[in-house]
C-alpha cells in the first residue's frame, strides 16, 4: 500500500471524480486508475499549492455562471401584459368568454421594444422555428408578419418553448426547460389554467425539447399527458354531453351555451388538437408509458376544416401526417382487440389498401414531401410489423424457442410475407433518411427519431429471428445497419460543425453516436461478424473508427456506479475524427 485511501489523501482521478481511492496492494497507484488505465498521480501536496489558485478560479467561475443566469432571466423576462383582443379570447378553465377563437394576426401593431440584440437573437430562433422546424410537425401556422416581439407579449409561455428548443448551448437548455416546467407547475397545477398558449408551448416542447435526453429521465410522458389535460379540460377533443350533470357547487365547471361548437374554434384551435393527437400517438407507441388519444367525431370534423380551409401548405402536411398516425394506431388498436387472432391476410389487405390511399395523396412536389414519406413508410413498417409481431417469437432471443402460434393467425408465408414487408419499408425509410440534408436533422422531432429507433430495433429482431421459412439473409442483402449508424453520426458531426463546442447540443449528440459506432465496429472486429446476423452484410467489414474506444471505461465507471452522470462523461471523450465529416 502507498499510504492512500484516508480522506484528503486521494489522487487526483478520484479526488476530481469524487470517488474512494484505495490503494493496490503492490504500491503502485490505486486501484480505480489501474481499472481505468490512467496514470495515479497523489494529490496531497498539489492541492496545497494550488488551493488557493483553484479557489479564486472556482469564485469567478461562480461569478461568470451568475452572470449568465442573471442575463438569461433579462432576456426570457416576460414584459407586462396589456389587456388585448388576442388575451382576451385565450381558452381558460371557466370559458368566460363565449367566443375562444384565438387565430393569430397577420400583421401585428408593435407595443413592446426589445433592445436590439435580443431582439436579433429572438427573431432568429423564431425564424428557426418557423421556416425550418415547424416543416416536420406543422401544428402552427406562423405567419412571416408574426414577430418575436407579439409572441414574448401574446403567447409568452409558447415563445419560452420556441427559446428553448432553438438553443444550442446545453447549459442553456437545462436552464430554459428547469424555467420553463417551473412556469408549466405554476399555471396547471397552482393556478389550474388552461389556455391555447400553454397547449401550444407543451406541444412545442414535447417535440423538439429531446427532454428524456438532456436530463436523462422519462419526463416526456408526463408532459404529453399535461398537454392532453389541457385539451379535454376545454373539451376541444369533444364537446360536452347534453346530459353533464355537474354543479359549480361541487366542483364543476360552468361553460357558456353553443361555446364548445366546433364551428366556434379557430384553426390555430383545431391545428393544437391534431398535433396533440400525432404527438400522444407516436409517444404513447414509443415509450408505452402512456395510452393514445382516443379518436372523436369532433376532431375528424377539425381535420376536415383544416384540410378545406388550409392557410399554408403546412396545413395540407398536418392533415396527412394525422391520417397516416391514425392508420398506424387503428392497426395496433385492432391487433389488440382481437389478441393477434385475426387471420394476417385480412389485416394486410384492409391496412395496406388504406395506406396506399394515402401514399396517392401525396403532392409529388410537395415541400414537405420527405417528412411525408418518411411518416408514411414507418406507418408502412408498424402495419406489417404489428401483423407479424403476435406470434410471439421476435422477442425471443435467437435459438431459443418460440411462442405457439394462435390458431387463426395465420400461414408461415402470410408471416414472412409481413416481415418481408416490414424490411421493405426499413430500407424505403432509411432511402428517405439518407436524402436528408445534416441541417433538416436540426428539424427532427421526437416522431422522426422514434421512427429510426424502430426501423433499427425491427432490424435487428429480424436479423436475429431463426424460425422456420424465414431467412435472416433478407435482412443482410437489403440494408446495412452499420451503415445506417455511421451515416447518422456523420449527419450530426457535420451539425456541430469543424470546430464543434463542447457545451452544444448537435457535439453531444455526435459523441453519442461515434460511442454507439464503436461498439458495433468493436462488435464486429470481435465476433468476426459471425452470430450478429444483419448488423453487417456479407463483403461489409468494420471500417475501423478513430474513435479512442478505450476512453468508454470512463462511461461504463460512470454507467456502473449509478451516478447519473453519462452524459457529463460523454462530454468528455474526444471528438470523431475528420474522417466522420460529410457535406451538407
Amino acid at each position: 500500500m502507498d499510504g492512500r485511501g484516508p480522506y484528503g489523501l486521494a489522487c487526483m482521478n478520484c479526488f476530481k471524480a469524487k470517488s474512494k481511492c484505495v490503494g493496490r496492494p503492490e504500491g503502485d497507484g490505486c486501484q480505480r486508475c489501474h481499472r481505468l488505465k490512467k496514470q495515479c498521480n497523489p494529490s496531497d501536496s498539489i492541492r496545497r499549492r494550488n488551493s488557493q489558485k483553484a479557489q479564486s478560479s472556482r469564485i469567478a467561475q461562480l461569478e461568470s455562471k451568475l452572470d449568465d443566469l442573471f442575463s438569461l432571466l433579462q432576456a426570457v423576462q416576460q414584459p407586462p401584459a396589456p389587456t388585448s383582443t388576442a388575451s382576451q379570447t385565450s381558452v381558460t378553465g371557466d370559458h368566460s368568454s363565449s367566443d375562444t377563437s384565438m387565430s393569430l394576426p397577420s400583421s401585428v401593431p408593435p407595443t413592446y421594444h426589445m433592445p436590439a440584440d435580443e431582439s436579433r437573437n429572438t427573431e432568429e430562433s423564431l425564424a428557426l422555428f418557423r421556416d425550418t422546424m415547424l416543416r416536420a410537425c406543422p401544428f402552427i401556422y406562423l405567419p412571416p408578419t408574426v414577430t418575436a416581439q407579439y409572441l414574448q407579449k401574446e403567447r409568452p409561455f409558447f415563445f419560452q418553448a420556441v427559446l428553448a428548443v432553438t438553443t444550442r448551448s446545453m447549459r442553456e437548455k437545462r436552464m430554459r426547460a428547469q424555467q420553463f416546467k417551473a412556469t408549466l407547475a405554476q399555471a396547471t397545477v397552482v393556478e389550474n389554467r388552461s389556455s391555447i398558449d400553454l397547449l401550444l408551448g407543451l406541444l412545442t416542447y414535447v417535440a423538439w425539447g429531446y427532454d428524456h435526453f438532456i436530463h436523462s429521465a422519462p419526463t416526456t410522458s408526463r408532459l404529453m399527458q399535461i398537454a392532453l389535460s389541457i385539451v379535454y379540460d376545454v373539451h376541444l377533443n369533444k364537446p360536452l354531453p347534453g346530459d353533464h350533470h355537474m354543479m359549480t357547487l361541487l366542483g364543476g365547471k360552468a361553460f357558456c351555451s353553443g361555446s364548445e361548437a366546433p364551428e366556434r374554434h379557430s384553426l390555430e384551435e383545431q391545428r393544437a388538437v391534431l398535433g396533440c393527437f400525432l404527438l400522444a400517438s407516436v409517444i404513447s407507441s414509443y415509450f408505452a408509458q402512456n395510452d393514445p388519444m382516443r379518436w372523436t367525431s369532433q376532431m375528424e370534423d377539425f381535420l376536415r376544416t383544416v384540410e378545406a380551409n388550409a392557410e399554408h401548405q403546412n396545413d395540407h402536411a398536418l392533415a396527412l401526417h394525422v391520417r397516416l398516425q391514425l392508420l398506424a394506431q387503428r392497426a395496433a388498436q385492432v391487433r389488440d382487440e382481437h389478441n393477434g387472432l385475426l387471420p394476417i391476410a385480412f389485416f394486410l389487405t384492409s391496412f395496406r389498401g388504406q395506406l396506399e390511399a394515402l401514399r396517392a395523396s401525396i403532392p409529388l412536389e410537395h415541400p414537405n414531401k420527405y417528412w411525408l414519406l418518411a411518416h408514411l413508410y414507418y406507418v408502412e413498417l408498424s402495419i406489417n410489423s404489428t401483423a407479424f409481431l403476435p406470434q410471439g417469437s421476435l422477442e425471443s432471443p435467437a435459438g431459443t424457442p418460440s411462442a405457439p402460434s394462435p390458431p387463426n393467425s395465420g400461414s408461415d408465408w402470410e408471416r414472412v410475407d409481413s416481415m418481408q414487408g416490414s424490411v421493405k419499408a426499413i430500407k424505403s425509410w432509411m432511402d428517405v433518411f439518407f436524402a436528408f440534408k445534416s441541417t433538416d436533422c436540426m428539424a427532427f422531432t421526437i416522431h422522426l427519431w422514434a421512427q429510426l429507433a424502430r426501423s433499427l430495433v425491427t432490424l435487428y429482431r429480424l436479423s436475429t429471428y431463426t424460425e422456420a421459412g424465414w431467412d435472416p439473409e433478407v435482412v443482410c442483402n437489403t440494408v446495412d445497419l452499420l451503415e445506417v449508424v455511421k451515416h447518422t453520426t456523420q449527419k450530426m458531426d457535420h451539425i456541430a460543425g469543424p470546430n464543434p463546442v463542447s457545451d452544444d447540443f448537435w457535439t453531444q449528440v455526435a459523441r453519442l453516436g461515434a460511442v454507439i459506432r464503436a461498439w458495433l465496429e468493436s462488435q464486429l472486429q470481435r465476433d468476426g461478424n459471425e452470430g450478429m446476423p444483419g448488423w453487417a452484410p456479407s463483403g461489409c467489414s468494420a471500417s475501423g473508427t478513430q474513435f479512442p474506444w478505450d476512453m468508454s471505461a470512463e462511461l461504463t465507471d460512470s454507467l456502473a456506479y449509478g451516478n447519473e452522470t453519462w452524459l457529463q462523461t460523454l462530454s468528455s471523450l474526444p471528438l470523431p475524427g475528420s474522417s466522420m465529416r460529410m457535406p451538407p
